[in-house]
């Protein structure tokens, strides 16, 4: 017994220091490069995007106990707000510190999701599969930011992990379950969207108690839920009442907003085939394209012909936005919606293209991954075993498709809709891939397929290179951002230096909200010319514009400065003084807008 304990000593060790150092790894990739990117480039202490909002929302609540949204958020983001509070008693309103504190955070939701992937699939895969989101495009230049799309990807995928601790037991676990309920309500605490794990999570554990046929156990299951949909419901009415928020309203759908659907839920398609390819090249792509043919080649066949031919069409009708757009953009991370003025291109227009075209093969294999599943649904139907027989994929599929018809129906109803909103699809579906492929944790491999299962070596060297390219692409947008971004903040501050008040200063929607302490309103019904006209009449008066790329009399000129990324050229930024007259006082343009709204 000495000689097997001494035996697996050795074999401990190893594993201690191998989870150690894709810890170390993911922090690296995760939080450590964007956080010394971000620094580098001084991003690290302005407003990003729409944080601007949450981070005053947060400052004013910690200085005053008074809460309010400033006219702009429509998350409900208030377990983010009580959870970076603390940090904000004890070091003040520090812009970097909170900044951090959300690198932090996002670094936890790689963790989670190397610990959900590890209930699935082997070890080294469930890195990759960290590893990839980690250095997608997206991560990076949101990581550093206090959006809330990072923070609650990371309670939403810690939630899954927990329920699928609680599935792997037999009969499942009710402290694991309550624990992942718990988790997904703080993640709904944050973002509304965060439901929908967590739904998933509730039909899966209704079914599996009520096949025990214990009806202690199935009150107990009853109980944990209705008090989860009870706190829930409690913190939207509460919601209800904080004042000035961003108000929402869906419209009736018509040809405009199915055009646009169907060019966004293709800039999906793309988005997730780009961002998962290298853990495709890991599944084995022919693998599955054979498999989906030997499932059904008629469902095979209409996949390849129709799928392909949508991406393709939308792809050469709108070749400038071939991925959802906001922050994967071929100009950068929120495009030209900050400043007036041409941007520059992130990446050549070619590499631009190439990753379209990798996301547009990808994803048509990934979909050829369901094949086999689908072909045996009729079968289980009529037997009434529609929900896969391992309860991890049923909450996995069940998510995905909650998250696709609720961004769906967000577009339609023309309510806004992002590509960041695909993180917590991310290791969902990559998951799904890997199972579709054959890949399980080693404990639950059949010994007997174990070579089926086992990536090949030139496998893991493709899929290395897919994640260094993935992470060059990745760098590149979280470097541009973060120069861009904090080079138009300082422009700003220096024409401020000069004389002129914030409130005078047009330089960009970051700016103006910061320093006017609020959001342009927003009209509950009418369309969107008539948001429009609104945000026109808020963006009045302005004696001093911020813009980038034109050229203007030097006379002209309060301030510029250069902003400079590995990937682009240098780009000037300038404040020029515009003609008209400068008057200091209250920022009219609110008023203006409320009472157009």
């Amino acid at each position: 017994m000495t000689a097997s304990v001494a035996r697996q000593s050795p074999l401990r060790n190893r594993r201690a220091l191998l989870t150690l150092a894709t810890v170390l790894l993911l922090f690296v990739v995760g939080a450590g490069i964007p956080i010394a990117i971000a620094a580098h480039y001084g991003a690290l202490d302005v407003p990003r995007s729409d944080d601007w909002s949450y981070l005053l929302s947060l400052f004013r609540w910690v200085d005053t106990g008074h809460l309010d949204f400033n006219g702009w958020v429509s998350m409900t983001l208030v377990g983010q707000l009580v959870i970076a509070a603390p940090l904000v008693l004890v070091v003040g309103r520090s812009i970097a510190a909170v900044h951090v504190l959300s690198a932090f955070v996002s670094f936890l939701g790689l963790l989670a999701v190397l610990w959900m992937s590890r209930l699935m699939v082997r070890p080294a895969l469930a890195v990759l599969v960290a590893i990839t989101i980690a250095v997608c495009p997206i991560w990076g230049p949101l990581s550093t930011t206090y959006m809330t799309d990072n923070w609650a990807f990371t309670f939403q995928i810690l939630a899954v992990a927990l329920a699928f601790e609680a599935f792997r037991r037999r009969p499942i676990s009710m402290p694991w379950l309550t624990g992942s309920l718990a988790v997904g309500l703080i993640a709904f605490s944050i973002r509304q969207y965060a439901a929908i794990p967590v739904v998933a999570v509730v039909a899966v554990a209704l079914v599996l108690v009520a096949r025990e046929h214990n009806r202690k156990r199935w009150w107990h299951l009853v109980a944990i839920i209705a008090s989860t949909g009870v706190l829930a419901i409690a913190l939207l009415a509460w919601w209800g009442t904080v004042p000035d928020t961003k108000l929402l309203a869906p419209a009736l759908p018509g040809l405009k907003s199915v055009r646009w659907t169907v060019r966004l839920d293709t800039g999906y398609l793309r988005l997730v085939g780009v961002a998962l390819a290298p853990v495709l090249i890991a599944a084995g792509p022919l693998r599955l394209v054979r498999r989906a043919f030997a499932a059904s080649k008629l469902l095979s066949t209409l996949i390849v012909v129709l799928v392909s031919g949508v991406l393709v069409l939308q792809f050469v009708r709108l070749p400038n936005v071939p991925f959802v757009g906001n922050y994967f953009a071929r100009d950068g991370v929120l495009a030209q919606d900050v400043l007036a003025g041409l941007r520059p291109a992130v990446i050549p227009g070619l590499v631009f293209d190439a990753l379209a075209w990798v996301g547009m093969v990808s994803v048509v294999v990934m979909l050829l991954a369901a094949v086999p599943f689908a072909a045996r649904l009729p079968e289980k139907a009529r037997g009434w075993r529609t929900l896969p027989e391992s309860p991890q994929v049923a909450v996995l599929a069940l998510s995905i498709i909650g998250f696709a018809v609720a961004y769906t129906l967000a577009t339609l109803t023309e309510l806004p809709v992002f590509d960041r909103y695909a993180l917590p699809l991310l290791p969902m579906i990559a998951l799904l891939l890997l199972h579709a492929a054959g890949h399980r944790p080693a404990a639950a491999a059949d010994p007997n397929a174990a070579d089926a299962e086992r990536v090949s070596r030139a496998g893991w060297v493709a899929a290395a290179v897919g994640v260094v390219v993935l992470g060059l692409v990745g760098m590149a947008y979280t470097a541009e951002s973060a120069s861009y971004d904090a080079t138009r903040w300082s422009v700003g501050e220096m024409a401020v230096a000069k004389g002129y008040s914030p409130l005078q200063i047009d330089d960009g929607f970051e700016w103006v909200g910061w320093h006017r302490m609020h959001g342009p309103p927003w009209r509950v019904k009418g369309t969107f010319s008539e948001r429009r006209k609104i945000r026109r009449l808020y963006s009045k008066p302005f004696c001093v514009k911020v813009s980038v790329g034109h050229k203007v009399a030097e006379q002209l000129i309060i301030a510029s400065a250069v902003s400079e990324a590995p990937t682009r050229g240098p780009v000037r930024i300038i404040a020029r003084k515009l003609p008209v007259a400068c008057t200091p006082g209250k920022p009219v343009g609110v008023d203006a807008a409320r009472r157009a709204g």
